[in-house]
């Protein structure tokens, strides 16, 4: 068996609330703006947008014959218990070995071979050639298996879907599975790692039963090597390709499609889109705290998913959203629909560009799928593939990352045939948004005034749902007022910032404050921040650092940092 691993990325980040400070001196609570549930906070966002714009499509997941897939779901579920041992079973003995392995090869396919006129097995049958195959595989699987003496608690998850061919597929998770491996160290030893495992299993009608054709599977480390390697490539190069199918998702599809395109056409669906690419980004400070992808549905009209969002307005203070270099300024967002993971944001100004979409009818399973993405907001990786499945979601073979959400995917021709959700992400299979879910958001907004499109600011959306009142202290942003009256001897910074104070939190002895220029047309926030400045310098602080767009002034207590971020003034203090 090929150990190749899924990805599991765990990502561990506090959520951090944001409220309004009209005044720091003012304490005053607003019941308001308390926290909700995150549920009852969605639905509270969604009315609070623009009803003209609600997203009605949504997307159901049924299943093509439940009676079949629930049959295979037990299959599954009996042949992995089977193939794997019982659970947290360390010490098998023989005659249970034995047992489970007559059972086992019981399910395994068993066609009838037709005989040649001499009584012979017919070996150029496809039945001697699928019963040879199968036999060979599934030994040794189970073979491999007996060798390493997996551990594992549980079984995780059974997908089912059915092929092409009319076979069907399952996939099986296995999470935190101890498996037996030589010590590097000492080869006479052997140790137990931790691994997350993806089975794959195909099962062929014979008469009227199904059997296990085939057995494939993932493990984590291969996958995660791929996705490293890729954001190495992609740091190095403005775009990189890479074919994405893993070994496991090549035994069961026709890959051809995938195999036959050029690097050359490749580049080319690449050109004819890279303007209608974006990255965003949130920040919490300088640092960034949710990444995503998306693309110009409309001219100046930005699709990506809710997942991102809600990340975003959770983790961060504000997003930027860029192509390249290019770096453009948000107006807000028009609307969201988290049952199909879609977020619509809208730009300033237009952008003289937008996709193009396919129809739903013209995807077929293990047609090319193009997808692009930036995974660390550097370059772009291109990745190619094959569609899977094409009931619900469009499936493709396709390895992803948490960054990787809202990428586009494209066909031969370049036109969109779907969006990255972030389900399915760490495993060999994603699952992106269909083009006729898509449409109806090109559809919403191809015919209206773009200076008539009306949107909400990120920042309105996070001062008014994602802010926690804690305490009667009422600590804004986890900045009490007694911390606030310390730090804001620092630059005198009351007297000497005469703007309105928007947002202001306090974590590990770090202070970040956001300002808003109303003048930023006319006068930047650096210039407006003079006064501060002044007053540092007077106090005895040492600038270390000037640029246009940030000034840093250190003394042996304080680090502060002084920033324009398009129309707001932030300021950061850090106590040493």
């Amino acid at each position: 068996m090929k150990n190749k691993i899924i990805l599991t990325i765990v990502a561990s980040l506090l959520l951090i609330s944001a409220v309004t400070v009209y005044a720091i001196s003012s304490f005053s609570f607003d019941s308001s703006k308390l926290s909700f549930s995150a549920s009852a906070k969605t639905d509270k966002i969604k009315e609070s947008l623009d009803e003209e714009y609600t997203l009605k499509l949504g997307i159901k997941e049924k299943e093509e014959d439940p009676q079949t897939v629930q049959e295979i779901k037990d299959l599954s579920r009996r042949i992995t218990l089977l193939l794997f041992g019982d659970f947290n079973n360390k010490n098998e003995t023989t005659e249970h070995l034995y047992k489970r392995r007559k059972e086992f090869f019981s399910y395994m396919y068993d066609p009838e071979i037709p005989r040649t006129e001499d009584g012979e097995l017919d070996s150029d049958s496809q039945e001697y050639s699928d019963s040879t195959y199968a036999s060979i595989t599934i030994s040794s699987y189970f073979k491999y298996m007996v060798e390493v003496n997996p551990i594992y608690n549980s079984i995780e998850s059974i997908e089912v879907r059915k092929l092409q061919n009319g076979s069907y597929a399952a996939r099986v998770i296995i999470k935190d599975c101890k498996i037996k491996e030589d010590d590097e160290t000492d080869p006479m030893r052997y140790v137990y790692k931790s691994e997350n495992i993806i089975i794959f299993y195909t099962f062929k009608l014979n008469v009227d039963k199904w059997q296990l054709y085939h057995i494939s599977a993932d493990t984590t480390d291969d996958l995660s090597k791929f996705v490293n390697t890729s954001e190495e490539k992609e740091s190095k190069e403005s775009m990189s390709i890479l074919s994405n199918t893993a070994d496991s998702i090549s035994s069961m599809y026709n890959t051809s499609k995938m195999d036959n395109a050029s690097d050359e056409s490749i580049k080319e669906i690449y050109a004819n889109n890279e303007k209608n690419l974006v990255t965003l980004s949130s920040y919490y400070n300088t640092s960034i705290v949710a990444q995503g992808n998306g693309f110009m549905i409309n001219d100046g009209i930005v699709i990506t998913t809710w997942d991102f969002l809600n990340d975003a307005l959770l983790q961060g203070q504000f997003i930027t959203i860029k192509n390249g270099e290019t770096k453009y300024e948000v107006d807000g967002i028009v609307t969201i629909n988290p049952s199909t993971d879609i977020a619509v944001i809208k730009l300033k100004e237009k952008t003289g560009t937008y996709v193009e979409l396919a129809k739903r009818e013209d995807i077929k399973s293990e047609d090319l799928a193009v997808t692009i993405t930036s995974k660390t907001g550097v370059g772009y990786t291109t990745l190619k593939s094959i569609v899977t499945g094409t009931q619900n979601y469009i499936e493709t073979s396709t390895v992803l990352s948490k960054t990787d959400r809202g990428s586009i995917v494209l066909n031969e021709n370049g036109k969109v045939i779907g969006m990255n959700t972030a389900k399915s992400i760490n495993s060999s299979f994603a699952k992106a948004i269909g083009p006729e879910v898509l449409q109806e958001v090109q559809d919403m907004f191809k015919d209206k005034d773009f200076n008539t499109i009306k949107a909400t600011s990120f920042e309105e959306l996070k001062e008014k749902y994602y802010y926690e009142n804690i305490n009667e202290e009422i600590r804004k942003n986890d900045i009490s007022e007694s911390k606030w009256k310390k730090y804001s001897q620092i630059g005198k910074i009351e007297e000497t910032i005469d703007l309105e104070l928007v947002k202001a939190s306090y974590k590990d002895s770090i202070v970040s404050l956001r300002y808003k220029n109303g003048l930023s047309d006319f006068i930047s926030s650096m210039q407006l921040a003079t006064s501060f400045e002044e007053e540092l310098i007077s106090e005895g602080y040492t600038q270390t650092l000037k640029s246009d767009k940030k000034d840093i002034y250190e003394n042996n207590k304080y680090q502060v940092i002084i920033m324009d971020e398009l129309e707001y003034l932030i300021i950061v203090m850090v106590k040493k």
